[in-house]
């Protein structure tokens, strides 16, 4: 027999399942893309493989910010704990805003039914009314004066909104409620929600829920706000004025007067 048919023979030779060498490979490969894919399926998001469980503490792109989102009993504007994933927001513009939600472990996937709101003052965020339904929070349709759909509808634009929040000396609404968020795209390795339309909108808050192995469900909230650049323009140079160029007199004889150019 010739190296050849060896060769094939060798290819054609089943193992004890029955099955060629070959064509268990290919099951086996088969397989495990199979297994991978609904692995990466799962609905979760996962955090940097390197990301530690401290919210905001790495892991942020350069030219975005960071917000932890904290459980929603004890949230609130600039309370950071107890955190269990982060808002990463970024400004494009005055007017859009770039949002990615990302848990920190052990939680690693965010749940349906996320709520953000919107405002162009802090009334919201007067803690006076406190509670785990206070009305800083962004849960339930009575949370904002208009309530929209991501996707469906630009948000209102701020001034058009009822701006109310004081009345009767208790704590208002907010502006805008957006619920059914849409995913618009990926930068930075962060899959984002584009929020247009903000331009005057100085307060957010965002409501989302995480869950993650052996981790219960969390009710999370973020707060943030909006500040404006404030860089000093760097100031012009004041020009060195032009020297007058000395006087060259040629001195003659009197009564002729010197000639000075």
């Amino acid at each position: 027999m010739d190296d050849k048919n060896k060769n094939r023979r060798k290819l054609e030779t089943p193992t004890r399942l029955g099955i060629a060498p070959w064509a268990l490979a290919v099951v086996l490969v088969a397989a495990g893309v199979l297994i991978a894919g609904s692995a990466f399926s799962s609905g979760s998001v996962p955090a940097l493989a390197d990301h530690d469980n401290i919210a905001c503490n790495d892991g942020v792109p350069a030219g975005w910010s960071c917000v932890p989102l904290v459980n929603k009993p004890q949230s609130g504007p600039g309370v950071t704990a107890p955190a269990f994933g982060e808002i990463i927001y970024r400004y494009v513009d005055s007017d859009t805003m770039w949002l990615s939600v990302r848990p920190v472990p052990p939680y690693d996937t965010v749940l349906a039914g996320a709520q953000f709101c919107l405002d162009d003052d802090n009334e919201p965020f007067d803690l006076a009314g406190g509670g785990n339904n206070g009305p800083n929070h962004c849960t339930g349709g009575s949370a904002a004066a208009v309530n929209i759909s991501d996707g469906t509808a630009l948000v209102p634009g701020f001034e058009a909104e009822p701006d109310n929040d004081n009345a009767g000396g208790l704590n208002g609404q907010y502006e805008v409620r957006v619920v059914t968020m849409v995913e618009d795209g990926v930068a930075d390795g962060l899959t984002y929600f584009e929020f247009n339309n903000i331009d005057g909108y100085s307060y957010f808050a965002y409501h989302v829920n995480l869950t993650g192995p052996g981790a219960s469900t969390a009710s999370t909230q973020a707060f943030w706000q909006f500040v404006a650049s404030t860089d000093t323009p760097t100031p012009t140079d004041t020009p060195a004025p032009t020297p007058t160029p000395e006087e060259s007199c040629l001195i003659r004889l009197p009564p002729l007067p010197p000639i000075c150019i």
